[in-house]
């Protein structure tokens, strides 16, 4: 067992690439980066769809890549490797010669994902402690497409070497330990589709009374992210319909959809820790438009009590959630807003509000060779403020979760603070290795009173089509307790 804990959690430090497989690969969209949160959907190979997305949009927020390459994933998505083929066990091949296969329904199963390893070392991380935290750790994602048409498909995320939110892993300070984790579970399972293809397929119209069925779908569990992760990024048990190519005259695209959601809803309820999975269910619309250079998106949702056993105050835990965004880039500037609001609960956590900002600049002209941006991102959140799933990561790079190693990151939960990030991004080597800078203050407000500034830098390299390089080192200075540092280093190998 050792020999094969210490092959999968060693590969960081290690960095031995595997072999790429023979012949040419198609330059599809690039991957996502190591940076993309485990709850977020998991792309297509070949820059398809989000997992949440079908290609309609099902469920999914307008990406403000428009915005910011820096805000985002905060690494320009063309500096990294593009995707490789995925493994095709049956069916037609993706992007590979041959004869296709005959009729409507052709069923399809392919395989693609990454192995991630990461090694962090961590000084002295709690107050009053003599004593520091290395680790190494290990995840296997698979992801797995059951394709029957072109527009239909069942899609199932595993995580092998992982249990739940525990990875393989060596655990060497503050005492060495091994274990291995296991599971088949999925993490991820849903049909996604369009309705009149659905109908077409099985012999029926798509036109019935002149009524168009152009509506995508969605039904099972599926990861789902809202107003750039800030008020929803996480993954629930439910179902979703989508109008998308809504045509107005004030718009390019518009789509309009309706969530709701009766499992797994239970990261912040506002009750100080994760709720029971039915403890709570969410049923909402969701909106979003292109105009010109201006991108809208917006959400209204409730956050409602279905097991009040299991829940702090009760049935009154009701929730109400508004939201939305905009993003709009004017020449070498890109901007965004994020206005954020919840109702109700009066007794527990009672109303409360975000509000986000982004920016950035590019610094050199498009012509040269990589380049640089400046970011400048801020928010603030009143006393009362509790998101449904959402999480600060896109505000910088020392806010972002480390859901692999538990890296240290700022305070980020909005909650009666107020923080700024300030940052550049340089590229280099055919835009394809970074170096980010960054330094950001977070101001606690609450009782704790723990203001916080941190200083980080990433460095990212990708190369082949298959292997990404990531380094953190971050210095942080709360106003309790002393200064420490930490630092960490993944290698990513994509499939």
């Amino acid at each position: 067992m050792r020999p094969l804990i210490l092959s999968l959690t060693l590969l960081a430090i290690a960095g031995l690439p595997l072999a790429a497989a023979d012949g040419p690969t198609p330059k599809p969209k690039p991957a996502a980066s190591a940076d993309d949160d485990d709850d977020k959907p998991a792309p297509k190979p070949g820059g398809g769809a989000t997992a949440s997305g079908g290609g309609q949009n099902t469920l999914r927020a307008p990406v403000f890549e428009d915005v910011s390459s820096v805000t985002r994933n905060f690494i320009d998505p063309d500096l990294l490797p593009d995707t490789p083929n995925p493994i095709t066990l049956f069916g037609d091949g993706f992007w590979e010669p041959g004869t296709l296969q005959n009729g409507r329904i052709t069923p399809t199963l392919i395989v693609y994902g990454d192995l991630r390893s990461a090694y962090s070392y961590i000084e002295k991380p709690d107050v009053g402690s003599d004593t520091d935290v290395a680790t190494a750790r290990s995840r296997l994602t698979l992801e797995a497409d059951l394709k029957l048409t072109a527009t239909e498909r069942f899609h199932a995320r595993f995580v092998p070497i992982s249990h739940g939110d525990q990875d393989t892993r060596i655990d060497f300070r503050p005492e060495f330990q091994e274990t291995f984790e296991h599971s088949l579970k999925p993490q991820t399972l849903f049909f996604e589709g369009e309705l009149d293809s659905i109908i077409s397929d099985f012999g029926g119209s798509a036109q019935h009374d002149g009524t168009d069925l152009n509506y995508a779908i969605a039904a099972g569990k599926f990861p789902l992210e809202l107003n750039n992760g800030y008020l929803v990024s996480d993954i629930f048990t439910g179902v979703g319909v989508t109008k998308n190519n809504i045509s107005v005259p004030w718009a390019s695209d518009l789509g309009v959809g309706v969530i709701y959601a009766f499992h797994d809803v239970d990261a912040n309820a506002g009750t100080g820790k994760p709720a029971a999975g039915d403890a709570f269910s969410l049923l909402g619309l969701h909106g979003f438009a292109d105009a010109a250079d201006l991108r809208i998106e917006t959400s209204l949702l409730m956050l409602d009590v279905q097991n009040a056993d299991q829940v702090v105050g009760g049935r009154d835990r009701r929730q109400y959630y508004g939201a939305v965004s905009f993003a709009w880039l004017r020449g070498p500037v890109g901007q965004g807003l994020h206005l954020l609001g919840k109702m109700g609960d009066p007794d527990v956590t009672g109303n409360g509000a975000l509000v986000v900002y982004e920016s950035n600049v590019r610094l050199t002209p498009v012509y040269v060779d990589g380049g640089a941006y400046a970011m400048l991102n801020a928010f603030f959140g009143s006393p009362h403020w509790n998101s449904i799933s959402g999480n600060l990561n896109q505000v910088g790079t020392t806010f972002q979760t480390d859901n692999l190693t538990g890296f240290p990151n700022q305070r980020g939960d909005g909650r009666d603070e107020a923080g700024v990030a300030l940052a550049v991004q340089i590229k280099t080597l055919r835009r394809r290795l970074h170096f980010i800078p960054e330094v950001s203050y977070v101001d606690d407000r609450s009782d704790a009173n723990n203001d916080t500034t941190a200083l980080g830098m990433r460095i990212n390299y990708g190369f082949g089509d298959r292997y990404v390089l990531r380094m953190d080192l971050r210095h942080f200075i709360p106003k309790v307790g002393d200064s420490f540092n930490a630092g960490r280093a993944e290698f990513q190998i994509k499939f």
